[in-house]
């Protein structure tokens, strides 16, 4: 449409994701500096599988990248993924092919208070926030946006960044920012 969205360079570390085809590694990984629509993570209270199975995942694939410009949609790699399986469990990840995805929590905070942590992402925090670490630096338009990472020990919350940029979870039934991010 006539939207202006802003991406920037949130890592730079070749080898964060596994391209899907198996043919190397991506070079980098952009973010969306604000939040591009609002919507639920799931449609029922539960985080089992973890991102992988949410709906939020099939709604960002089917949804937002119908409105990518052509040449956007013509530099994004398709990586894999990896989320904690939530369901109530502490440890494990499931892993999913994706071409626009959510953070992990890892990857946004360099404390891990929720998650199951590097597990989900094991070169840990995006360079943009290694630099720029306060929780000023993490809000998106003044409101809580939703995080891939599954609450670790629960069955239904999922982890989001807050309004005032700190760590959170929600209920993934509830209307929260979406940010998608994606590798190049």
């Amino acid at each position: 449409g006539s939207s202006v969205v802003t991406y920037r360079i949130a890592d730079m570390q070749a080898g964060r994701y596994a391209l899907a085809d198996g043919s190397g590694y991506s070079n980098m990984v952009l973010e969306q500096v604000d939040i591009a629509y609002y919507a639920a993570m799931e449609s029922s209270q539960s985080n089992s599988g973890g991102f992988a199975d949410s709906a939020m995942r099939t709604h960002i694939e089917n949804y937002y990248t119908a409105y990518l410009p052509q040449d956007v949609k013509d530099a994004i790699s398709e990586v894999v993924v990896l989320s904690g399986t939530g369901g109530g469990t502490t440890s494990g990840v499931s892993s999913s092919n994706n071409k626009l995805f959510l953070p992990a929590e890892c990857e946004m905070f360099s404390n891990i208070t929720f998650s199951v942590g590097l597990s989900e992402s094991p070169l840990g925090q995006f360079d943009y926030y290694v630099s720029h670490n306060n929780n000023s630096d993490r809000i998106k338009s003044q409101h809580s946006y939703w995080l891939r990472s599954p609450q670790s020990g629960n069955s239904v919350f999922f982890c989001k960044v807050n309004q005032s940029g700190g760590i959170g979870f929600g209920n993934p039934i509830s209307t929260d920012g979406v940010a998608p991010c994606f590798a190049i």
